[in-house]
């Protein structure tokens, strides 16, 4: 393949390269651990080449029945191409663009296991999308698809868009969706009052979803947002950004919420190195409650006890009716060796908010520390019965990784509760 791409390079000619097949990444590098090895070697040897490959080169690409039996990397590309990633509404997808949209997606549906990547001249455009009115041209010449009636056009994208903001399928699925319904009426030529109402309805309905994930954090219990739905409502919140008026005060606000969410999605997975700077930047932005607990729990992750105390007790005092913060302080206190303080936090916490496993999880803990086995043993059941995943090594694995000091304990518990 590289040799093929030498041969049309050396006739002057522009050439995209995209690729999805496990470890694409080698396919451009050679090379079989090396992230930067792409650009590099297009700096090198290519002049006019951009490059748009599924993953990494030491990651596997993806595929399966959830993506129309694609490969996740061109399920999303056709879905970019197709108008999601064209963000700036001008009707032309770049590779910029593009890669964008693919990179943030995918990376969003598999975890992190699948990044893709991209170099080159990404500023060409890689697609152009159908304007309202017949024999309207695009930017390389072609004439545009034959469009139906004006009228009939933004009737019916008006009603696809009610109908996905209604079930609320804002950004998913494919072209069901709200975004891509606003998209179509745009195309349609729609005048600019049902634009207008279109674009706030849209905005509205994407930041009271994205809040509703946040409501679940704060909440606690069953209800915690997985790493997906995070990145999903993040994504969210970037959407609308982008629907945002530029001078409009939300734009600080909505930014930090994201980088909240994004920061938090990483500690889901354990990765609390990745999150402290966007947590730190979100505080910046609007220092919220529970982005101050989430500090605290990052900072706890990495043995920095005194300085996840004051993020506590700063998430406490702005949100002094809240059982989070509370927990968060009982987790330091147990932490640092003090059972007797720490299930005096929790007991004040429980009062405070509907049972939950993790709290009751935790007492148990403190519990165990002073040595008072049958109320351990009951702890442990009301948190078993409130969420049966705890009795699950790796459950618990995740739920107390913030502390090694917390999740070493966790073998003399099962002893305790047997």
């Amino acid at each position: 393949m590289l040799k093929r791409i030498d041969d049309i390079v050396a006739r002057h000619a522009r050439v995209i390269l995209i690729t999805d097949a496990c470890r694409s990444g080698t396919l451009v590098t050679g090379l079989a651990d090396d992230p930067q090895a792409t650009a590099g070697f297009v700096r090198e040897k290519w002049t006019d080449v951009a490059t748009l490959v599924s993953s990494r080169p030491n990651q596997l690409s993806q595929e399966g029945p959830q993506w129309d039996n694609h490969g996740v990397f061109t399920y999303y590309l056709i879905r970019g191409l197709n108008g999601l990633a064209d963000t700036d509404t001008d009707h032309v997808v770049t590779l910029e663009e593009a890669a964008r949209f693919v990179r943030d997606s995918v990376k969003r549906a598999t975890g992190d296991n699948q990044i893709p990547t991209r170099s080159g001249d990404l500023e060409r455009p890689a697609a152009w999308l159908p304007m309202a009115s017949a024999g309207v041209r695009s930017p390389a010449g072609a004439a545009a698809p034959a469009a139906e009636s004006p009228d009939s056009a933004v009737e019916h994208a008006k009603v696809a868009f009610d109908k996905a903001l209604n079930a609320g399928a804002l950004m998913e699925p494919d072209s069901a969706n709200a975004w891509f319904a606003y998209r179509q009426l745009q195309s349609a030529g729609a005048d600019g009052g049902i634009l207008a109402q279109a674009r706030a309805d849209l905005r509205q309905a994407l930041q009271e979803d994205a809040q509703q994930v946040i409501s679940d954090y704060m909440e606690g219990g069953d209800r915690q947002p997985d790493a997906r739905r995070l990145r999903g409502a993040a994504n969210e919140l970037g959407l609308a950004d982008v629907l945002m008026p530029k001078t409009s005060a939300l734009a600080a606000p909505l930014r930090a919420r994201r980088l909240f969410l994004e920061a938090y999605a990483y500690m889901q997975k354990g990765d609390y190195p990745s999150a402290l700077p966007a947590l730190r930047e979100s505080i910046a932005l609007e220092p919220k409650p529970y982005a101050y607990n989430a500090l605290g729990f990052t900072f706890l992750a990495s043995t920095q006890r005194d300085s996840a105390r004051q993020a506590f007790v700063e998430a406490r005092n702005r949100a002094p009716r809240r059982a989070y913060p509370l927990l968060g302080l009982a987790v330091v206190a147990l932490d640092a060796g003090e059972a007797a303080p720490a299930l005096a936090l929790l007991d004040s916490a429980a009062t405070l908010t509907e049972p939950q496993a993790s709290l009751q999880l935790v007492r148990a803990l403190a519990l165990l520390d002073l040595g008072r086995k049958a109320e351990t043993v009951a702890a442990f059941r009301r948190a078993r019965a409130l969420d049966p995943r705890v009795i699950e090594e790796a459950y618990l694995q995740s739920l107390l990784s913030y502390s090694p000091g917390i999740l070493a304990r966790v073998p003399r518990l099962r002893a305790a509760v047997r």
